[in-house]
């Protein structure tokens, strides 16, 4: 009954016992035997892998020619052959690792918020980086809760006085926990997800404080999933899988910040993010074999920031965005017995809020700038993050 075997058909019959002579019980010979018609049980469950699911029907063959012999042998007929409901988590455990990939485009947008406050001499190179956690529910039809914490070290230069461009690394590392309610039960699966990769990012200032800004990343994304609850109650089936995916992703923002007085101005931007994760082949613990698709993330997003200098030195500021999800499923494929599975779909609306502050050098000789903030979200994605940035 493992993954890689044969599906069997409604109708198809095993003969789990069979003896010419009579089956022998071992009390009671005759009283057994005469009835085991009557106390086998019928609409047994069992699993082929984690794929497969059926119903079973047990019935007995009599020993026509010797009566005396009593029951021949016992067979388990296929009432019912069907698609295990409970595959559709594998998808949840291969989104989680492409959502790692579309959430690590905030760090990148911090970085570019922060592009024109860097410390240059002249066009000369500086360096910045920052590193942020987050725990995030993502609602996939299902959720997936996930906690992840991500590093970034860029390296900035000032092409002239408009255009400023950066090469930046970029990795992470998290821990994710998914839930799917079947009517068969629930099922809870666990993993991990890692990524690093390389990007570049540029920023140009325009007439009347408008700004275009853009990113483009290449990385790879690992992930691991397991879980104990493909089968029921009573039947427990543990199954896992290790993936390792590319994935590339674009960003275009444009923007305008208006003054509104000395001390303060308000940013008011719009930005397009597209993430695209290539397709794995797995084979399950359990010998199943699944391929996991391409995943597309095309996200528009509406936002605002307000910036309000204390002194020189300080700067509060406080946000709120919109964004909109046109597409995000996961696709998996059964190739084992050859038919797609459920997906997963992150379509949909988040809001979120946010608030920090920058604190800048306090010399024309000290470099060193740091930016704390703090950001919630809801709607499609729910949670909280928080980073920290600094540059020299």
């Amino acid at each position: 009954m493992n993954g890689d075997s044969p599906a069997l058909e409604t109708g198809d019959e095993i003969t789990l016992i069979s003896n010419p002579n009579g089956i022998l019980a071992p009390s009671d010979l005759s009283n057994n035997i005469n009835n085991a018609s009557n106390t086998l049980k019928s609409n047994i469950t069992a699993y082929q892998g984690i794929l497969q699911v059926y119903k079973f029907e047990l019935s007995t063959t009599d020993d026509d020619d010797n009566p005396t012999n009593g029951v021949k042998s016992i067979v388990a007929t296929t009432t019912k052959a069907g698609a295990n409901e409970k595959q559709k988590v594998i998808n949840e455990g291969a989104i989680s690792s492409s959502l790692s990939a579309v959430s690590s485009s905030e760090q990148v947008d911090s970085a570019l918020n922060a592009i024109n406050s860097l410390s240059f001499n002249g066009f000369g190179e500086v360096s910045s980086g920052s590193m942020g956690a987050s725990s995030i529910k993502s609602n996939t039809g299902s959720y997936v809760d996930s906690n992840m914490i991500g590093l970034i070290a860029a390296i900035s230069k000032r092409a002239n006085d408009s255009f400023i461009y950066s090469a930046f690394f970029k990795a992470g590392y998290g821990k994710y926990d998914s839930f799917n309610s079947f009517d068969s039960g629930d099922i809870k699966g666990s993993g991990d997800n890692s990524y690093f990769g390389f990007g570049l990012m540029s920023k140009t200032n325009l007439v009347n404080n408008f700004y275009i800004d853009n990113s483009i990343k290449f990385r790879q994304v690992k992930s691991d999933f397991k879980s104990d609850d493909f089968g029921d109650s009573s039947n427990k089936i543990s199954a896992s899988f290790d993936s390792k995916r590319a994935y590339y992703g674009l960003s275009l923002g444009v923007g305008n910040i208006i003054k509104l007085d000395n001390r303060s101005n308000l940013d008011i931007y719009t930005k397009l993010y597209y993430t695209r994760v290539g397709s794995d082949s797995v084979d399950m613990s359990s010998n199943d074999k699944f391929r996991l698709d391409t995943f597309n993330s095309f996200i528009a997003k509406l936002g605002a920031r307000y910036n309000y200098e204390i002194k020189e030195s300080t700067t509060l500021y406080t946000g709120a965005a919109y964004e909109y999800e046109f597409d995000a499923k996961q696709k998996g494929y059964n190739l084992s017995y050859n038919y797609e599975i459920d997906p997963t779909d992150m379509q949909g609306n988040s809001g979120s809020i946010e608030a920090g502050i920058k604190l800048k050098p306090l010399t024309n000789s000290d470099r060193l700038t740091l930016d704390l903030g703090i950001k919630g979200l809801s709607g499609k994605k729910e949670g909280v993050s928080v980073g920290i940035e600094w540059r020299l």
